[in-house]
Formats: C-alpha cells, sequence, structure tokens
C-alpha cells in the first residue's frame, strides 16, 4: 500500500505559479468582458427601438383596419340606400304605367 505523497515546495511552486496565470487571463479578459457588455447593451438599445417601431406599425395598421371596416359598413349603408331608391324607382314606373292606362 502506497500513503499518499506530501506535496514538495516545487508542488505548491507550480500551483501558485498556475493559479496567478489563471488569475492574469482572467484579469486580461476583464477589458473583454466589459467591451462585450456594453456592445450588448447597444444592441438592446437597438432592439427595443426596433419594437417600438413595430408596435407603432401595428397600431396604425390596427388604425387603417378599422377605417377599412368603417369604409365597408358605409359602402353597405349607401348600397341598401340604393336598393331602397331603385324600389321607389320601380314602385314609381309602375304608377305611372297605371295612370298611362288610366288615361287610355
Amino acid at each position: 500500500m502506497r500513503l499518499p505523497s506530501i506535496p514538495g515546495p516545487s508542488d505548491v511552486l507550480a500551483a501558485v505559479d498556475g493559479l496567478r496565470e489563471g488569475l492574469s487571463e482572467a484579469v486580461a479578459l476583464v477589458p473583454r468582458v466589459v467591451t462585450a457588455v456594453g456592445r450588448i447593451e447597444g444592441l438592446l438599445d437597438r432592439v427595443s427601438g426596433v419594437v417600438s417601431s413595430v408596435e407603432g406599425l401595428l397600431a396604425r395598421a390596427d388604425g387603417a383596419i378599422s377605417a377599412v371596416g368603417d369604409t365597408q359598413r358605409k359602402a353597405d349603408e349607401a348600397i341598401s340606400a340604393v336598393s331602397d331608391t331603385q324600389r321607389k324607382a320601380d314602385a314609381a314606373i309602375d304608377a305611372v304605367s297605371d295612370t298611362q292606362r288610366k288615361a287610355d
């Protein structure tokens, strides 16, 4: 059975050296992370602007759809009024025909 080995001074120095290199790399990454976060914030601002524009577009589209619905209702009312006028004109023509027959 082997006993676990006790780290010697060179092992401790190597571990500290590795830790120092890791910390140096981590510290070197901080400016890049800050730059990336800044870019992400800029992109989020742009996305927010695009979303606001799309919301405005949707509101205008809803307004246009409502206006088309109103126009369609008015057109239906006008068509109904034309039908009523046509019926009245037909009745007047029939009355004139009756009057003409009676006159003959």
